[in-house]
């Protein structure tokens, strides 16, 4: 892990000079110091304090709820409204001991004389005051650190409290400052708790971990409900006094021990043991938390899911309001429970929501995982059993009149349904959203906060003047009203499927972000200038962060001596005899050569005209006559062969064969400060060329602000397309081809690389990862050849069809759709038949006319982007790439006569594919995954966990297809610089093994 810090100058893209050998690459390591180890490891003590954190600030929200039936001398009111005020229908208890005379009259309740209204303004001060800031806490707490928050928090809360009966002596609204003060105090204790928790707890133990400290909001209802009960039977000091007392310290104590005991990190922690330190980095999800970016203020608020999801979340924090706010008063005022028994039945509730809560957690969990409901109907019927049972019970309630037993039971079993309602809209957010899970997150549960205030406003109107159980049952009724129609709300609009906002656009205007690197604009080189514009797409990029570490396995032992024979075969082969040099090469296009295909072009028959066919038959033959026009007259090689000789281009001959390749480096002259520089290859596919990749170079060779990874990249034209030889011999498969990229890579200096296949190049990257796993330190790829890829998830799509409910709603809807699987088979497959039997049959046909080779790459794009576009006139394909873009592919297959000896490496490496030849060996190296959803095939997950033994990542994108480079470059080159960095952060001994 590399633990630089500092922020870099982006320097020019490209070295424009010669490329001599560079030295052999160094990789950093992580180094880990000696620490002195507790005897508790720090993850549980962050666990701890997180849980103690939530408890404390659950019981000081209590202190004055519940505390308020005790200041309150609810006689006097009586007393005092002269008959206006209505005593409760329910007669106190008078409880007569022995050898003691019985009272003729009692007091209920302090020396404070405030009516119903007053006490619920109080009550409410400090519910506002948490919706101000749980939205800024959590950018504080990343700013600042969740410790420093944490302890800001609980100091300034816990002062509140021990003023609180002072501040009650000097008036109604001191004290209402006081709360509302506390209030904005513990707003932040959420969010601090929160940062901690996503820097300590590791991926494998996180649901764990989490439930247990979030279980400190219902331990402290709890435990603030026996202790405060019983706190105001006591006569010292007044006996309520006592409970802000209590609870003010124990926020300090506390305050004192996280001081003590907490850091922001692993990294921060000097006493954390070697071996925790491994574990927790080794298994923790990496966010750079370095990048900004812009939230989409507008499409989130415009979003009907993120408004149901309001909703839902409203409801269930009306129910949590209610049981700490409303509860408490009914049973002392209504009902006349001693504070005491109002203190057991309190906490009654709380015990058996943890219960319920974890219970229902693990099942929704279980049923998610094993493909039995979707995640967006289990939290819909969770979310629907918390609202319903809630309501049902309040209605008991009404019915219960004065009887004690009947209310109790039914507030109680109240509070258990509510339990349903944490698997549900409670963690909703999450599921709308990845990269923008903390803002979403902030901006609901402060709407819902809400119903912290306007419930004890509520019950105050309700109840100022009449204690009678008809107005409390207005209460009652409205609670139930609100908490069904929050749950109808949410089971008809809400949403657990991952928004289309959902796609992080860089925001240059925040400091310390990377201003360059993932930013749309026109592409930059060596010269500075390109003229050439960007492309018009939305080119911004999105996680679905998936990633996670698993124990590095071992190779199937099936074939262990045969794979450890042959990776010893290829490591120890040395580069041939001949000509090594690495020569600098030029474009250049003859006159002759462009002249013969504006000859052709001029010259080309294009058949009969099918009216109103658009793409149903392929490209017609008037929308090709306008392509081929703009073609001859309007597209300047001469412009984009000036522009493609800005890139540092070479030639070297490995096996007899020229290979040719573009060597993009970083310049370590204009970095501000020392980063690593990582090799990476990239492998394009059929039929394109090495400049399938001139969007996405710049995006990887850049420094960028506050990150420590930048990539050297070779880009070679692959041996038979582009610029590079083509074999002259049958037999040309994907090992030969990977023996000659990293014969190329040891030749450039590079003994240890990164690799990025797409599509055929992505066949071609996983030969080589599989039989130089000790050269290929990570293998990212966008699509995967695989016997079951083809065979098994055409079956897989009807049985899916019929059977929905096996699999995620993600993959249903991505990868098994019965109507695309079968309209590919039958109707797109076609020149995949032909390459793969008789490549030389069309190749030869379309060697002869540029149009008809364009024709057929553009069928080849189209197919590759979106069938459903077929229907329109150019299948969209214009507002993916550019018109030039296109064209200079197409002219460098014809000015090489490429096409055909491109299109045979379909032949040559169809048969091991189908035959899983490559699958017996297995892949050990670091995985990468980038699916985009108008890809041919697609794997889904648990088919990629068998086939690679270290799968790192895989993410599925919102947009794009088979040529992602060119489509979505943005897109692709985030997911393989987080790869990299995920890889790269690994400890050492995960590294090296």
């Amino acid at each position: 892990m590399n633990h630089s810090r500092g922020k870099h100058r982006s320097p020019s893209l490209i070295e424009s000079e010669e490329c001599p050998p560079p030295k052999k690459s160094s990789f950093p390591t992580v180094v880990i110091k000696e620490k002195k180890s507790r005897l508790i490891p720090s993850r549980y003590i962050c666990v701890l304090l997180g849980f103690a954190s939530y408890l404390t600030m659950t019981a000081q929200r209590l202190n004055l709820s519940m505390g308020m039936v005790a200041m309150v001398n609810n006689t006097a009111l009586q007393l005092l409204s002269d008959g206006e005020n209505k005593p409760s229908e329910c007669p106190t208890r008078i409880v007569i001991h022995l050898n003691e005379s019985m009272e003729t009259h009692k007091e209920e309740g302090g020396y404070l004389v405030w009516d119903s209204e007053t006490q619920n303004h109080i009550v409410s001060a400090s519910f506002l005051g948490m919706v101000l800031t749980q939205t800024p806490g959590g950018r504080v707490s990343e700013t600042l650190g969740g410790k420093q928050v944490l302890i800001f928090s609980l100091i300034i809360a816990s002062i509140c409290n021990l003023l609180s009966p002072v501040a009650s002596d000097w008036g109604p609204y001191v004290l209402m400052a006081v709360q509302f003060v506390k209030g904005l105090a513990q707003g932040l204790t959420i969010p601090a708790v929160s940062a901690l928790m996503a820097k300590w707890f590791p991926q494998t133990e996180k649901g764990v971990l989490s439930s247990v400290t979030l279980s400190g909001f219902p331990g402290g209802a709890v435990v603030g409900g026996l202790l405060i009960g019983i706190l105001c039977n006591l006569e010292f000091l007044g006996g309520w006094p006592l409970v802000f007392y209590i609870f003010g310290l124990l926020g300090l104590v506390l305050s004192f021990f996280i001081y003590q005991f907490a850091s922001n990190s692993p990294d921060d922690d000097e006493y954390i043991s070697e071996s925790e330190y491994k574990y927790i980095m080794s298994n923790m999800e990496t966010k750079d938390t370095t990048v900004k970016y812009k939230t989409p203020w507008k499409k989130i608020a415009t979003t009907v899911a993120t408004w149901a999801g309001i909703f839902g979340m409203f409801g269930q924090y009306w129910i949590t309001y209610f049981y700490l706010s409303v509860q408490p008063t009914y049973l002392g005022n209504a009902l006349h429970f001693s504070h005491m028994e109002s203190g057991y039945i309190n906490s009654l509730p709380y015990i058996g929501q943890i219960l319920v809560t974890w219970t229902s957690s693990y099942l929704s969990d279980v049923l998610v995982n094993k493909g039995y409901c979707s995640t967006d109907l289990v939290r819909k019927v969770c979310n629907s059993l918390s609202c319903i049972g809630f309501s049902c019970c309040l209605i008991g309630v009404t019915y219960s009149e004065c009887d004690r037993s009947l209310n109790t039971t039914f507030l109680v079993t109240g509070m258990i349904f509510a339990g349903f309602g944490y698997p549900a809209s409670q963690i909703n957010p999450l599921d709308m959203t990845v990269v923008f899970a903390g803002t979403l997150m902030g901006i609901v549960s402060t709407m819902a906060s809400t119903a912290g205030f306007i419930i004890p406003l509520i019950v105050g109107s309700l109840t100022n003047t009449e204690q009678t159980l008809s107005q409390w049952n207005k209460v009652m009724y409205i609670s139930s009203g609100v908490s069904v129609v929050s749950g109808i709300i949410f089971v008809i609009f809400g949403s657990a499927k991952l928004q289309d906002w959902d796609t992080p656009v860089p925001n240059p205007d925040l400091e310390g972000m990377d201003n360059e690197a993932f930013e749309e604009k026109p592409e930059e080189s060596c010269s500075g200038k390109l003229e050439e514009p960007s492309n018009g797409a939305n080119t911004s990029y999105v996680v679905i962060d998936r990633i996670f570490f698993r124990e590095i396995a071992k190779p199937n032992d099936l074939y262990r001596k045969v794979w450890r024979k042959t990776i010893s075969e290829k490591d120890q082969k040395e580069d041939g005899g001949g000509d090594s040099s690495v020569r600098p090469f030029t474009i250049h296009i003859s006159d002759a050569t462009l002249k013969d295909l504006r000859s052709r072009l001029e010259n080309t028959r294009f058949g009969t005209v099918l009216k109103n066919s658009k793409l149903t038959y392929g490209f017609s033959p008037d929308y090709l006559q306008t392509l081929t026009k703009y073609w001859k007259d309007h597209y300047k090689w001469r412009q984009h062969e000036q522009e493609l000789n800005k890139y540092p281009h070479f030639k070297t001959t490995i096996e007899d064969l020229d290979v040719h390749f573009m060597h993009v480096k970083f310049n370590p002259q204009e970095q501000s400060r020392k980063i690593t520089v990582i090799p990476l290859l990239l492998i394009h596919t059929w039929p394109g060329s090495f400049t399938d990749f001139r969007k996405i170079i710049p995006l990887l060779t850049m420094s960028r602000p506050g990150h420590k990874i930048v990539f050297n990249v070779v880009c070679p034209s692959i041996p038979g397309s582009g610029f590079s030889e083509a074999p002259q011999h049958e037999g040309f498969n994907a090992n030969n081809l990977s023996d000659i990229l990293v014969t190329l890579m040891d030749r450039l200096g590079y003994s240890k690389f990164y690799v990025h296949g797409n599509g055929w190049g992505s066949v071609i990257a996983s030969v080589m990862a599989r039989y130089y796993p000790t050269k290929v330190k990570g293998l990212h790829v966008t699509m995967c050849f695989s016997l079951p890829n083809v065979f098994d998830s055409i079956i897989k799509s009807v049985v899916v069809s019929i059977c929905p409910f096996l699999v995620s709603s993600a993959e249903y809807r991505i990868i098994f759709p019965l109507k695309k699987r079968l309209r590919i088979l039958f109707e797109e497959t076609g020149s995949l038949h032909m390459l793969s039997t008789k490549p030389d049959i069309l190749g030869c046909a379309l060697t002869d006319s540029p149009v008809g080779m364009a024709a057929c790459v553009l069928e080849k794009l189209r197919l590759d982007m979106k069938l459903d576009h077929r229907r329109l006139q150019d299948g969209k394909i214009s507002e993916t790439i550019l018109l030039d873009e296109f064209l200079t592919a197409v002219s460098i297959l014809w000015f090489n006569d490429s096409f055909i000896s491109s299109t045979r490496i379909v032949k040559e490496s169809i048969d091991d594919i189908l035959q899983g030849t490559h699958d017996k060996l297995p892949l050990v190296v670091p995985c990468g995954v980038a699916y985009f959803p108008n890809e041919m095939f697609i794997l889904p997950r648990f088919m990629m966990d068998n086939l690679a033994e270290d799968l790192v990542s895989y993410n599925v994108m919102p947009r794009g297809g088979h040529f992602a480079a060119m489509e979505e470059p943005h897109l692709l080159a985030y997911d393989i610089w987080k790869f990299v960095q995920v890889v790269e952060n690994r400890p050492t001994i995960l590294q090296n093994m």
